[in-house]
């Protein structure tokens, strides 16, 4: 609002986008009344947007139990990969705690998968007369969020599973804790993505995807 109309108008720019989502949260929580998943979830909601807005990204908007972000607009960000990077590795290291501290406490701790993408999108409002939304179109957000679905294939123990591109990966400088996955043909895309996943510490060890397809 501060920046003008101008800045709304649908232009396309290199942005990177982040989908999260909480592994089984239905089954997880069909013993949970309607206040106690409302509160889990805004407690959800607040760590990852904390994070979101603490380095630089825009919570797009809630999908159910998922966030969707993305960095590079509306203020223009020549490290919007880098950036979105910081924020998944803080919500992991915040999201691990908190899991940390529902196993103190007896209850079930969650799985988070989180799929980060780089590339070019349409970045400003859509929407009719009466309705609009400040979001990002595009081929680059199909596929950050076919690459959040993929880490159903990895997370197996892990609390958290950050997977990325090699385009946001490259974008970010090749940043230290991520280990080569493969290259994984998504759907919706005619070539393979080739993948990143954060393991600290694994080195050059190749962490294999379980299928050929999604």
């Amino acid at each position: 609002l501060e920046s003008g109309t101008e800045v709304t108008r649908p232009v396309e720019r290199p942005i990177t986008v982040m989908f999260t989502d909480i592994a089984n949260f239905t089954a997880g929580s069909e013993d949970l009344n309607a206040a106690e998943i409302t509160t889990l979830l805004n407690e959800h909601f607040e760590l990852i947007s904390r994070q979101i807005s603490q380095n630089h990204g825009t919570v797009d908007k809630y999908l159910g139990d998922g966030v969707m972000a993305f960095w590079g607009a509306p203020e223009t960000d020549d490290h919007h990969a880098a950036h979105a990077i910081e924020a998944a590795k803080s919500i992991k290291r915040d999201f691990e705690a908190q899991c940390d501290g529902y196993r103190e406490q007896g209850r079930p701790a969650q799985q988070l998968r989180i799929g980060i993408h780089s590339g070019r999108a349409i970045v400003g409002n859509v929407g009719g007369d009466d309705r609009t939304n400040y979001t990002v179109l595009g081929h680059t957000v199909n596929v950050a969020n076919r690459i959040e679905q993929l880490g159903k294939e990895i997370i197996e123990t892990n609390d958290v599973v950050i997977a990325i591109s090699s385009d946001c990966y490259n974008s970010a400088g090749c940043p230290d804790g991520f280990t080569a996955a493969g290259a994984k043909l998504i759907r919706g895309s005619s070539k393979p993505v080739s993948l990143f996943v954060y393991q600290p510490g694994l080195g050059e060890n190749i962490v294999p995807f379980n299928s050929t397809g999604s």
